[in-house]
């Protein structure tokens, strides 16, 4: 889902990629927050096994009509905000690879040989990953500390609301500061929350 996104974004935006990245973000926050007591609803009243299948039963169909109906692999010169959007970019065709931002074309191999390319992709991957893991185990974490399921989910949609601003300042400033600066910040508050969880502190903190 976030490959698929984040292509669609890049093929799509180019002056305010950012910011809408940021918006993508967002989703996936709002997502969350809608999510996180349906499924605490759901795992109540028909157990955790129909609940998945029930979750990925809709998954299922969502990401398979959304895609086949309202997305298109690249925009037309003639689509409203093109010329805006991409000021000194011709009209993309269907095979064309993605450019960067100064009109270099990269094969795949000299992504490969790049050194940024892995210190990005190490460093976003374990970012992804610990943040999985926080996904997976915050539930259980309530849990054990004595909460019930539905205030548990409460705690995670809390959380997932207070990324909306977050997701929305970051993609802001994703077109304006250093991103390496950006990346580094969100790291940290990623960090901060691992610590608080540590502590383990009281219900209102």
């Amino acid at each position: 889902g976030v490959v698929g996104a984040n292509t669609v974004i890049v093929r799509w935006f180019e002056r305010r990629r950012g910011r809408v990245m940021g918006v993508l973000a967002l989703s996936t926050s709002v997502g969350g927050f809608l999510a996180q007591p349906a499924t605490g609803w759901l795992i109540s009243n028909l157990g955790w096994r129909e609940a998945i299948l029930t979750l990925g039963l809709t998954a299922l169909v969502l990401f398979t009509v959304l895609p086949l109906f309202l997305i298109r692999n690249h925009p037309r010169i003639t689509d409203q905000g093109y010329a805006s959007e991409f000021p000194e970019v011709g009209s993309p065709s269907e095979d064309e690879q993605p450019d960067d931002s100064n009109g270099r074309q990269w094969s795949q191999l000299e992504v490969l040989k790049t050194r940024n390319f892995w210190f990005l992709a190490l460093g976003v991957g374990i970012f992804f990953g610990v943040d999985q893991a926080i996904l997976i185990s915050q539930v259980p974490f309530f849990l054990d500390a004595g909460y019930s399921m539905e205030v548990a989910a409460m705690l995670v949609s809390i959380k997932t609301v207070s990324a909306i601003g977050g997701k929305l300042l970051v993609g802001f400033l994703t077109d304006k500061i250093d991103l390496r600066l950006l990346f580094a910040a969100v790291a940290f508050c990623n960090i901060s929350l691992l610590c608080i969880y540590m502590i383990q502190p009281s219900f209102w903190v």
